[in-house]
């Protein structure tokens, strides 16, 4: 994950200490930071949670970009999905107050629109994000480049056989491979990553 500003995309405030995250979207990355950390600074934050947490140890907390989202009306989109996978509406896993995005007016349940299809790249991410696995630990663990792993998430890369294999194993997601390969429609392998256990 890159701490990078300029950008729009998902993004999560993090206690390293007791792992809780908030999932937010923006258009600028920057701006909203600023605007987070100004405010739980002057103790005036109005998600009471996350101030709560963050006025007992300020340093403790992360601010990272998740996922780059290049077009505005795909982030509510992600920010749903992040927000399910993370499960951070729940009180013990994070700070978000309501299982659904606060980025749009028109809020909607988090999980998949039953009009989009997910991608084989984004059941590999959230197969390796319900791991708690970063790119590189990811990497390493599978003897390619960084850079090899981001492609097969963005699909700008395919993965063999093996490679997927592989994936599934260190992520412990053996019966994601096997839905793969008796076709099981990919929406529905998704919403069923999302609610397995950790």
């Amino acid at each position: 994950m890159s701490v990078l500003g300029n950008r729009s995309g998902i993004y999560q405030i993090i206690n390293k200490i007791n792992g809780k995250r908030y999932i937010g979207a923006t258009k600028d990355y920057d701006h909203r930071i600023y605007e987070h950390k100004r405010r739980l600074n002057k103790g005036t934050h109005t998600n009471s949670l996350l101030q709560k947490d963050f006025s007992k140890s300020p340093n403790s907390f992360e601010f990272e970009i998740v996922k780059d989202i290049p077009e505005p009306e795909n982030l509510q989109y992600y920010e749903n999905w992040f927000i399910t996978v993370y499960q951070t509406f729940d009180g013990e896993n994070g700070y978000n107050l309501t299982p659904w995005s606060g980025y749009a007016s028109d809020r909607k349940k988090p999980g998949l629109p039953i009009e989009k299809v997910a991608s084989v790249g984004t059941i590999m991410m959230a197969c390796r994000l319900k791991k708690d696995m970063s790119q590189i630990e990811l990497a390493n663990n599978l003897s390619i480049k960084q850079s090899d792993v981001s492609k097969y998430e963005n699909n700008t890369q395919e993965p063999k056989l093996s490679i997927l294999n592989r994936w599934m194993e260190v992520t412990e997601s053996l019966p994601v491979l096997v839905a793969f390969i008796m076709s099981v429609n990919n929406n529905d392998i998704l919403n069923h990553v999302i609610h397995m256990k950790k």
